[in-house]
Parts: C-alpha cells; structure tokens; sequence
C-alpha cells in the first residue's frame, strides 16, 4: 500500500476507536445503563480477567509451539 493510503487507514481506525469509546463512555454515563449494569459488574470483570489470563498463557506457551 501508498504511503497516503497507509496515512487515511492509520487515521480513520484512530477515529473510529476514538468516536467508539466516545460513545461506550455515553453510554455508561446514563442512570439507565449504569443500573443495568449493576448487577452484572461480577460477570464482566469475570469474563475480563479470563480473557487476560487467556492471553498471558497464549503469549508464555506460544514459544513452545514455535
């Protein structure tokens, strides 16, 4: 790819996650959705920590399949 083609696709994914995380931000920011929440808080960071661990495991076994 271009150098100008390289430049629009660097720029348009930083928008594209900036205006992402503007609106996920919004939207927790509402009583309504910080109630729906609430209750599921255990399950997120449940689910957060599995795929953190998932990754670190990927990354220390990978080696070894190399």
């Amino acid at each position: 790819a271009t150098l100008p083609q390289q430049a629009f696709a660097g720029i348009w994914m930083t928008l594209l996650v900036f205006f992402f995380f503007f609106a996920l931000a919004a939207a927790i920011s509402l009583p309504g959705v910080q109630r729906a929440l609430e209750n599921r808080i255990p399950l997120i960071e449940g689910l957060a920590g599995l795929t953190l661990a998932g990754i670190a495991l990927w990354l220390v076994l990978r080696p070894l399949f190399d």
